[in-house]
């Protein structure tokens, strides 16, 4: 059943125009900036159901250039938002939002054509395609420029492997707003302090590359 879910996200992200790479979809916005979505599917030892999470997030593609670069960690190429957010937690009632796809005998033949009618869910799809395209345009002015990223990672507080991605980029992030001093000094206050994992992100050859930015 994950691969007929799979299948129908696939036919819903390439109609609104994305692409995918890897788990992640991907569609431009402007010349530097994609809009990215990425779904976690869950069945939740419940037969004849997947529930899909959907995750909003932007992918700046200098500071992903960089990221690659200092991180030297080919999986990061391509496959990964540089800020990201579960949909529900954008929208107004702030909370676990998820669509429960339930494999039945399909009535609405048009519903799902490409899936051979084999798939059929309790809910409205165009209920999610609405909601993608809402809260996408939602996160992108959330976090339309470098500042509101670093402003947003700086109130975060928050170490763990929830925020791991975002610390890899934060110094890459003051880097490019002409700050590479306080990006210098936020590594090394991370690890003088042993937050969690910031041995794990700033590695010596991230520190290293780093240093050698010009």
């Amino acid at each position: 059943m994950g691969k007929k879910v799979n299948s129908l996200l696939n036919d819903i992200c390439a109609s609104l125009g994305y692409t995918k790479k890897r788990d992640l979809f991907t569609k431009p916005i402007t010349s530097d900036i994609d809009l990215t979505i990425f779904f976690n599917l869950a069945a939740r030892q419940i037969k004849g159901h997947v529930f899909v999470a959907p995750f909003i997030g932007l992918q700046y593609n200098n500071v992903e250039k960089l990221v690659r670069e200092v991180s030297q960690s080919e999986w990061i190429k391509g496959y990964t938002s540089t800020i990201n957010e579960h949909i529900g937690y954008i929208m107004e009632t702030h909370t676990l939002k998820e669509w429960d796809f339930i494999e039945r005998e399909a009535d609405d033949k048009s519903l799902l054509k490409s899936l051979k009618n084999t798939l059929k869910t309790y809910f409205d799809i165009k209920d999610l395609k609405k909601s993608l395209v809402k809260y996408s345009d939602i996160y992108y002015k959330q976090f339309s420029d470098i500042e509101k990223i670093i402003e947003y990672i700086e109130n975060n507080k928050g170490w763990g492997s929830a925020n791991y991605e975002l610390y890899r980029r934060l110094p890459i992030l003051y880097y490019l707003s002409n700050r590479k001093q306080m990006g210098v000094d936020f590594i090394n206050k991370a690890l003088a302090n042993g937050y969690c994992e910031a041995e794990m992100i700033y590695t010596d050859i991230y520190i290293e590359n780093f240093n050698k930015l010009p």
